[in-house]
């Protein structure tokens, strides 16, 4: 349940993209984390493929994310999964569903979990 999901501030911001934005926000993680890199290679791929488009990269993390789109303070984040489903149904750890997400991209799958035995020990 820990997969990454993209996502943007709202549905109607894929039809309001247009030559005239630039300068979209994409809040991230922590710099020590793995998901500002993560982030910053997202930006190199869509700024390379469309010169109209300029992202800052900026930390962020967690539930916050999430609360940054709902209030327009950013255009894409990287949340978890189910981070992302509590705050469009209003589950705790919100208290109101949160309006302006989509969904846009699963980065990776979870995490496998696994207990190691000893032989030796056993």
């Amino acid at each position: 349940m820990n997969s990454i999901l993209l996502a943007l501030g709202s549905t109607d911001a894929l039809t309001a993209l247009t030559p005239q934005t630039e300068n979209l926000v994409f809040v991230t993680g922590s710099p020590r984390g793995f998901w500002c890199p993560t982030g910053g290679a997202i930006k190199s791929t869509v700024e390379g493929l469309n010169d109209e488009f300029s992202i800052r990269v900026g930390p962020c993390g967690g539930l916050a994310n999430i609360k940054v789109i709902s209030i327009v303070q950013a255009f894409l984040e990287m949340s978890n999964t189910i981070s992302a489903a509590h705050a469009t149904t209003g589950r705790e750890p919100f208290t109101e569903p949160m309006e302006r997400i989509c969904n846009v991209a699963h980065l990776y799958l979870p995490d496998v979990q696994a207990a190691i035995v000893d032989t030796d020990m056993a």
